[in-house]
């Protein structure tokens, strides 16, 4: 499967082979061979790398450097599951991986936005701060130094903090704000969300609408049984 995947004259028409493969690594086959399509040359070979990644989960774990590297694929549908994988493998020891990710709400597809907004809307709170860490020392002249004061602000239930973001000049701001109001905790907090909904931003609204049908963050159906 590995061969004809890295074979430079196959085209995948229905994705039955990146789901055979998927199910191999699944199933035993070595992670450490993902790499042989991370780095390959050829772009459906690097897509099907990336849709494999997201899909493991955790598993995809000790190939974070490899599939950060993904993120500078020119198909937006490779990027968004590369950050996927990002931040859903990452722990608070990877604030350069998290920074990575939070660095795609300046992506030119909304998609790859809207898949940046959802880490900060459902990331480990410890491995966000380690990622707005970062990008203070790494970007020092940037927007992302306010994110985590921002953050914090916003956890203490400053709704004031929203509001700036949510009304900022810059588009970074706005969807980091709206990634913020939309975060749950036990539920989201309705003024945060009626606070993006309103925005005058089409895409910032549009997010936080969408998210008003997500109330539970995905992790509450493991406890509402109890």
């Amino acid at each position: 499967m590995m061969a004809q995947v890295l074979n430079p004259d196959y085209e995948e028409l229905d994705g039955r082979l990146s789901n055979d493969l998927l199910s191999a690594f699944h199933g035993g086959y070595p992670i450490e061979n993902l790499k042989l399509l991370i780095n390959s040359d050829l772009l459906n070979a690097r897509g099907t790398a990336a849709f494999i990644a997201t899909e493991l989960g955790l598993k995809a774990a000790p190939l974070l450097e490899d599939i950060a590297s993904l993120l500078e694929m020119p198909t937006a549908r490779a990027r968004y599951d590369a950050l996927e994988a990002l931040w859903k493998c990452s722990t608070f020891k990877d604030g350069w991986a998290i920074g990575a990710v939070l660095r795609c709400l300046e992506d030119p597809w909304p998609g790859v936005r809207a898949g940046a907004i959802d880490a900060i809307r459902l990331a480990d709170r410890k491995v966000l701060l380690a990622g707005f860490k970062y990008l203070k020392t790494e970007y020092p002249t940037t927007i992302y130094t306010e994110f985590g004061s921002a953050f914090l602000r916003a956890e203490r239930g400053k709704i004031e903090v929203l509001e700036s973001l949510i009304d900022h000049e810059d588009p970074i701001a706005r969807r980091f704000g709206v990634g913020l109001a939309t975060r749950p905790r036990l539920v989201v907090d309705e003024a945060r969300l009626q606070t993006a909904m309103k925005s005058s931003d089409e895409e910032i609204s549009e997010f936080a609408t969408s998210a008003k049908s997500h109330v539970l963050p995905p992790w509450a159906t493991l406890t509402s049984s109890l």
